[in-house]
C-alpha cells in the first residue's frame, strides 16, 4: 500500500536521493510507493505522486536520483534548467525531466499547481529520449484535458487500494506517454498549418494595404471561412486584422511622412484610406498625434541631420 503525506511542507534536503527542496508554505498532497521485484524487471513502476500546490518560494533542485519525472501545470508557470537549458512551462504543459541530469525549477510569479509523478523501468529511458528529441522537455500537445486525466487516474490509483495497482499503474503511464507523444505532434502539425495561413494573410496585406482589404477576399483565397481565419491570426498575431493592416497602414506612413514631399492626404490615399479624416483618426490612435505632429516632429531626422 502506497504511504501518504498530506501537509505543509517546510524546508527540506534529502541527501540519499540528491534532491534539496525550498517548499515553505507549498502544499503537497504526496504518495510514496516501494516496487516489487515484478514490477523492477518488468513494468513501468511508480515511485512517488502528488498534487503540490506551490508558494512564490517553491523551489527544487536534484541530479542523480535515477528516476523519470512527469509533469502536468494546472495553473500558473514555473522555470527551470535541464542541463543549463532553460525551459518554461505554464497551464496546460507537461515537463519531463529525466531526473539524473542536473535540474532544477521554481515557480514564476506567485504561485502554481501541479500534478507529478516520479517512475521508472520497462524503457522508460527509450521513451524520454524519444520526446525528448522531439519535443525538448516541455510538452505542448493538443488535448490538455485527456493528458490532464490521465494525470488525475495516476494519483487516483495512489489514492485507493485497487487489484493489479501496479499493472494498472504501467499501463497508465505506457497510455500517458503515447498520448504525448500522438498529441504533441498533433499539435505541432496544427500549429504550422496555422503559421502558415497566418503568412498568407499577412503577404496578402503587403501586397494590397493600399487597396480596400476584406477579410472575406482574403478568405477566399486561403479556402478557410472568416471566422476560422480571424480567429487564428489573433490567436497566433495577438491581434485582429484589422488592427494588424492599420499598423502595417500607419507603419508605411510613418516612412513616407520622414522621407517624402507628399502631403498628409496624398500618404493617406497611398495607405488605403480614402478618407482623410480616417487616416488621421487611425493615426493618433496608435501614434498618440497627429500626422502632420509626428512629421514636424521627426523633421531633422527625415533630414539626416
Amino acid at each position: 500500500m502506497p504511504i501518504c503525506y498530506d501537509t505543509v511542507c517546510r524546508y527540506m534536503m534529502r541527501d540519499k536521493n540528491f534532491e534539496e527542496y525550498e517548499l515553505k508554505n507549498s502544499v503537497e498532497e504526496v504518495y510514496y510507493h516501494s516496487p516489487s521485484k515484478m514490477a523492477e524487471t518488468a513494468f513501468f513502476y511508480l515511485l512517488s505522486a502528488g498534487r503540490t500546490k506551490c508558494a512564490r518560494n517553491y523551489q527544487v533542485m536534484r541530479h542523480d536520483n535515477k528516476s523519470l519525472l512527469l509533469m502536468y501545470v494546472e495553473r500558473g508557470t514555473l522555470c527551470g534548467k535541464c542541463q543549463n537549458k532553460e525551459f518554461f512551462v505554464s497551464d496546460g504543459e507537461v515537463l519531463f525531466l529525466n531526473c539524473m541530469n542536473n535540474h532544477e525549477y521554481r515557480v514564476k510569479g506567485d504561485s502554481a499547481e501541479i500534478l507529478w509523478f516520479h517512475f521508472y523501468g520497462a524503457t522508460g529511458i527509450e521513451y524520454y529520449n524519444i520526446l525528448q528529441q522531439k519535443f525538448g522537455n516541455v510538452i505542448r500537445v493538443s488535448k490538455t484535458e485527456e493528458i490532464k486525466n490521465l494525470f488525475e487516474e495516476i494519483l487516483n490509483i495512489n489514492r485507493k487500494e485497487i487489484d493489479n495497482f501496479e499493472l494498472v499503474t504501467s499501463l497508465k503511464i505506457l497510455n500517458l506517454m503515447t498520448m504525448l507523444y500522438a498529441y504533441g505532434v498533433e499539435r505541432r502539425s496544427s500549429l504550422q498549418i496555422k503559421n502558415r495561413l497566418v503568412e498568407t494573410v499577412v503577404n496578402y496585406i503587403k501586397e494590397n494595404f493600399d487597396k480596400k482589404v476584406r477579410i472575406r477576399d482574403i478568405a477566399a483565397k486561403t479556402n478557410y471561412n472568416e471566422y476560422y481565419l480571424s480567429h487564428v491570426f489573433k490567436e497566433i498575431i495577438g491581434e485582429s486584422i484589422y488592427e494588424y493592416l492599420t499598423r502595417f497602414r500607419i507603419d508605411v506612413a510613418k516612412r513616407l511622412l520622414i522621407s517624402g514631399d507628399y502631403t498628409v492626404e496624398e500618404i493617406g490615399e497611398k495607405v488605403g484610406y480614402n478618407f482623410l479624416a480616417d487616416f488621421i483618426r487611425n493615426f493618433k490612435k496608435i501614434e498618440h498625434m497627429t500626422p502632420l505632429q509626428y512629421r514636424l516632429n521627426n523633421k531633422n531626422f527625415g533630414e539626416g541631420k
